[in-house]
């Protein structure tokens, strides 16, 4: 699957490194290809698989010691050359940091645009598919780079994804860049959510996502969408009945539940309250899940709702 023409990254490696020449001359440079850059990709992968302490040792003489074969298609001082001066895009056409249009991501947009429209269109997910986010490990310079203390890769760049639960497939991303403006982004969940279902609105998908993404006005504004979705809740959002962000449940398997139209609101007793918030279950209907207890015996807790499309009142009720 081509991603990307390597003719069009060819040609702005080489406007990018004689824009760098007049600055300051380079003896070793020469001008590059579309055959030369499709070949620096592939190394670029086989070095991502095959790793090695230094990236000297692709060149080391010592064959005892050098991983891949790398060094026998380009030279450690090409190698070098290509890397420096890769290029993707002119950045002359983004606007200055701090003015309107500015885009933090423009190095590679072009790349990341025509790499997601393939993502997004080379594979239809299954009915459900997950929201959620990732970090790309790096400690280097970058003004958007993330510091998120309770994630095992602590720094780096955040990623918001959507994929498919079955088999992780990625349909769709977005690299988080900090706020927008110089206040903070409220709705930034919903807003996360909402751009990346919108290319399978109304196809009867079913969004799954953590409390973070969930909330009252995201899931009634995908139900109008013919979109589902289900996430555990924060007791805080917007629009909750009180009923069951204030319930008390000690024994396990108790449940609290309201309904309003599709949208059903649950608070769940298993080793500590759950709270959940769906539009595709239906709470008339129970399964169970196995649990071991503190004696080491197993316990079958029910649990509500299969999915099924509901009708109901517009406020919330009692689901039974």
């Amino acid at each position: 699957m081509i991603i990307f023409p390597d003719h069009d990254i060819a040609a702005e490696t080489n406007r990018y490194a004689s824009e760098k020449q007049t600055e300051k001359p380079d003896g070793n440079w020469r001008p590059t290809n579309a055959r030369e850059i499709r070949a620096f990709l592939g190394f670029q992968v086989v070095m991502g698989i095959v790793s090695a302490p230094t990236q000297d040792m692709y060149w080391t003489r010592d064959s005892l010691f050098r991983p891949t074969t790398i060094s026998e298609r380009i030279t450690r001082q090409r190698f070098e050359d290509l890397a420096r001066y890769f290029h993707v895009c002119d950045n002359s056409t983004n606007p200055p940091r701090g003015q309107e249009g500015h885009d933090k991501l423009s190095h590679v947009r072009s790349v990341m645009t025509k790499i997601t429209t393939n993502l997004r269109d080379g594979y239809k997910p299954h009915r459900d598919v997950s929201i959620d986010e990732a970090m790309i490990g790096y400690t280097g310079r970058l003004a958007f780079k993330q510091y998120v203390p309770m994630k095992p890769t602590k720094r780096g760049i955040k990623v918001w994804m959507r994929a498919d639960p079955n088999n992780g497939y990625v349909n769709e991303f977005q690299v988080y860049t900090g706020r927008r403006g110089p206040d903070p982004e409220h709705g930034l969940g919903e807003r996360v959510v909402w751009d990346l279902t919108r290319h399978i609105a109304g196809q009867n998908h079913h969004v799954l996502c953590d409390n973070y993404f969930t909330s009252v006005n995201l899931f009634e504004r995908l139900l109008a969408k013919n979109t589902y979705a289900c996430g555990t809740v924060r007791v805080n959002r917007k629009g909750l009945p009180k009923e069951v962000t204030t319930a008390k449940l000690k024994i396990q398997g108790d449940m609290v539940q309201r309904q309003k139209g599709n949208l059903v609101a649950t608070a769940w007793r298993d080793k500590r309250t759950v709270d959940v918030l769906g539009t595709n279950s239906d709470p008339q209907t129970t399964t169970t899940v196995t649990r071991k207890q503190k004696s080491g015996q197993l316990k079958d807790v029910r649990v509500s709702g299969r999915h099924k499309k509901l009708h109901g009142k517009h406020e919330w009720r009692r689901s039974r």
